[in-house]
């Protein structure tokens, strides 16, 4: 069973750094979800308020029952709270700063999405982004990223495959250079928490490198 660091925990949720590589629940060709090990380290069922990719790295939150799920679940879809994530992503991104507005397909119809980013540093032909989204859709920044034409490094799913392959052979990059860093949400109308998580291991490692 994995350790995790723990950020936060109250009566209600505990927020949790989700490792990279770790998938949040079960399903098809996934064995020991995080979920799972959360149940088994409180010895009780806990409960999902969101996701993050299995091969994103970052805060978590996790439910200690259904209805402290469905009141943060609400929280987290509120305009008051911030969801900041670092990402590399190849090329040069000429704009300082962008919003990206494209609508997304979920359940077979499109719904709105909007993701926000901010040039933090340039490197060879790389781009070190902050990006804070204001809608939380499946692999929102990655696709977002990846349709405005710079695609986030180590996407295996909607990345350059080609670039990919040459960094994981020159350089070793087998991971997504995704992290969710920051997480600003109301516990109670009085009470702001703001998490933050360390910038991943594998992130920095091949930011230096270049």
């Amino acid at each position: 069973m994995r350790n995790y660091t723990v950020l936060f925990e109250n009566q209600d949720i505990i927020a949790i750094i989700k490792p990279c590589g770790v998938a949040v629940q079960g399903g098809a060709g996934i064995s020991n979800p995080l979920i799972d090990d959360i149940d088994r380290i409180y010895s009780k069922k806990h409960f999902l308020i969101h996701r993050l990719d299995k091969d994103t790295e970052g805060i978590l939150i996790v439910g200690k029952t259904s209805t402290a799920a469905a009141k943060y679940s609400k929280i987290l879809n509120s305009p008051e709270t911030k969801k900041e994530y670092i990402a590399l992503v190849s090329g040069n991104v000429e704009s300082s700063s962008g919003i990206i507005k494209i609508p997304l397909e979920k359940d077979g119809r499109l719904v709105n999405a909007v993701s926000k980013y901010k040039v933090l540093e340039k490197k060879s032909d790389f781009t070190k982004l902050a990006v804070s989204i204001e809608t939380g859709r499946m692999h929102q920044i990655r696709i977002h990223m990846a349709k405005a034409g710079h695609p986030i490094i180590g996407d295996d799913k909607y990345g350059n495959f080609k670039l990919n392959k040459e960094l994981k052979k020159n350089m070793g990059v087998k991971k997504l250079m995704l992290a969710a860093i920051k997480l600003e949400l109301y516990i109670s109308p009085a009470e702001k928490k703001i998490f933050t998580c360390p910038v991943p291991e594998h992130i920095l490692s091949f930011w230096n490198k270049l």
